[in-house]
């Protein structure tokens, strides 16, 4: 989606009921791509978290800074929030992409017990890290690859909210798929130290 003006988003904050539904718009074929894997009961269900995100960017349309990204990411924030946000008042389900799950699932555990219950892996704890620590636009790439590699995405539908080609967007991926293994690893060997010293705390011999 094409940046919007300085013009438009001030007119949109004013609440200019032309510009918000110009920008709403706009908004609207990213914001159904962003949505794709998303396990929800019913279409209606899934109109729902998206009544939801054009009121969020309505209302909070005066946050966005360009100098901290492209407006597509910061509508993507957006609709990864919300979207979570609905789906935890339902209970989880097993069958859940990992992208989607809540704080303390772990892939790994093949008995799927509530997540309350779950101590998270080194490898878990280690991409949650490193996601935290990601750019806005990285984490988008970083959601579309789990969701791809689940086969509930396609790159077409990532491009759509790059606004890149398709092709721009697999090199996008094959780049964030390098810098994701690099970050991991390099989290795992920060750990190090630390699982050695608590080893030897607990060492009573």
């Amino acid at each position: 989606m094409d940046e919007p003006t300085k013009e438009i988003l001030v007119a949109v904050a004013s609440r200019e009921e032309s510009a918000c539904a110009a920008l709403i718009e706009s908004v609207e074929p990213m914001a159904r791509a962003a949505l794709v894997g998303w396990k929800f009961d019913s279409r209606d269900d899934r109109e729902d978290v998206l009544q939801l995100v054009r009121i969020e960017v309505i209302e909070h349309v005066a946050e966005y800074d360009p100098a901290r990204g492209k407006f597509a990411a910061w509508v993507y924030g957006i609709v990864r929030n919300v979207a979570r946000s609905h789906l935890r008042t339902r209970s989880r389900r097993p069958e859940t992409p990992f992208s989607q799950q809540p704080e303390g699932f772990d892939p790994a555990d093949e008995k799927r017990v509530e997540v309350d219950e779950l101590p998270p892996s080194r490898l878990v704890s280690a991409f949650r890290n490193v996601y935290e620590e990601l750019a806005d636009q990285d984490r988008l790439v970083v959601d579309h690859i789990l969701a791809h590699e689940a086969g509930v995405a396609r790159h077409e539908d990532l491009a759509l909210i790059l606004g890149k080609s398709t092709d721009a967007t697999k090199q996008a991926v094959y780049r964030m798929k390098l810098k994701l293994k690099r970050l991991i690893e390099k989290e795992l060997q920060n750990q190090e130290p630390l699982l050695k010293n608590q080893g030897r705390i607990g060492d009573t011999n």
